[in-house]
């Protein structure tokens, strides 16, 4: 079998993930068309708002699960590009990729309203946009409270349509695959929760660091909240799934498990330093925020463990204030850089490393491999 470039996987994604940008918005059409009251109009475009643009982390994820696993089946050695145009015609993968994008959309609606953020990729986020239709048509009682509703509300409709969704994969297979693709994706947007909630509960701990130099941050607990929250959801949950959706052993989702959840911390280790680094324009969303809204990251848990201690206590009188000037966010940005970075990137490393070791040692076809170790090159080497 001949040796397929990054590039050629790439082109070949780039081609599904604009199939996958139609079939998000004709599904949301259906749904909504199907689901819709006049009263509730209003929810239609923040809906699309919510699903338009982004990378499709998670379908391209679900889709070289999909082929990783169809390379067993293939004994002709049937290359990656193959592969990945095999199952992205495959309607039980067409199901799945639109489900995953749509779960996608509704988190980051709820993730949003949490972390008041006013932009997603440029738009408005649906509690600023109702926010500002309440203001619009005159409206009784309070924007605020009127965009909250509007968006919780919003994120669970797109939820409810990425299930949907899902039931278009039942036809095509077995009965018991059909509840197994069921069983784990229900699981996967449980665990998001609970792991959103964690999250949540640890950014409400104030910070702080002692004479000795502790500090109320602990690494290991911020660990296991990357793990569930992120890390298992944005890469290992939807490559397994993909696998699961075209009949996979339990053998071979127990590899993808094992190779991908350290790639998915990775993945998230690696969100975080481009959230605390990179310029608006390269990622997408505003880069201050984390900082202004006090973000608890392993970043800065590593940077208040190793940084003097009038330098971790400047960087906890700066950080979660809610207006910073350019001077002071670039203060917060050098202390991260001079004393959590070095560890933080050891970590994305070692976890990288620890995939891929996973990966070679596996009983995998040469094709899956190279499939995913295309994907852990993707989620752990990255700018944007």
């Amino acid at each position: 079998m001949s040796v397929t470039t990054d590039s050629q996987i790439s082109a070949v994604l780039e081609q599904l993930r604009s199939d996958i940008d139609e079939r998000v918005r004709a599904s949301t059409d259906a749904f909504f068309r199907e689901v819709v009251i006049s009263a509730a109009d209003s929810a239609y475009q923040p809906a699309i708002l919510a699903i338009s643009g982004g990378k499709r982390f998670r379908a391209v994820c679900a889709l070289i699960g999909a082929a990783a696993a169809m390379s067993i089946s293939h004994k002709d050695g049937a290359d990656s590009t193959d592969l990945l145009e095999l199952v992205g015609s495959d309607p039980r993968v067409q199901a799945l990729t639109t489900a995953l994008e749509l779960y996608q959309a509704s988190a980051l609606v709820h993730d949003d309203l949490l972390d008041d953020a006013d932009t997603r990729r440029g738009q408005k986020t649906p509690h600023v946009y109702f926010a500002e239709l309440h203001t619009r048509e005159n409206l009784w009682g309070s924007p605020t409270n009127f965009g909250r509703d509007g968006a919780v509300l919003t994120g669970d409709l797109l939820l409810s349509a990425a299930f949907h969704a899902l039931t278009g994969a039942l036809p095509y297979g077995s009965p018991s695959q059909g509840l197994e693709l069921s069983r784990r994706f229900s699981l996967m947007t449980g665990e998001v929760a609970l792991g959103q909630w964690a999250d949540t509960g640890i950014s409400y701990r104030p910070l702080a660091v002692n004479e000795d130099g502790s500090q109320i941050l602990n690494t290991e607990e911020l660990m296991e909240v990357v793990r569930q929250k992120s890390a298992r959801y944005s890469i290992m949950h939807p490559t397994v799934l993909g696998a699961v959706a075209v009949g996979a052993s339990g053998s071979v989702l127990d590899t993808l498990a094992r190779t991908l959840e350290p790639a998915g911390v990775a993945f998230q280790l690696r969100d975080d330093a481009l959230g605390a680094f990179s310029e608006e324009s390269a990622i997408g969303k505003p880069t201050a925020t984390d900082i202004v809204e006090g973000k608890r990251t392993l970043l800065l848990a590593l940077t208040l463990q190793n940084a003097p201690l009038n330098v971790a206590q400047r960087l906890i009188e700066l950080y979660g204030q809610s207006e910073l000037s350019l001077a002071e966010i670039e203060e917060v940005r050098s202390a991260l850089r001079n004393f959590g970075n070095e560890a933080h990137e050891q970590l994305i490393n070692h976890l990288t490393a620890q995939a891929l070791g996973v990966l070679e040692a596996a009983d995998l076809p040469d094709a899956a491999k190279e499939l995913i170790r295309y994907l852990i090159r993707t989620v752990t080497v990255r700018s944007s």
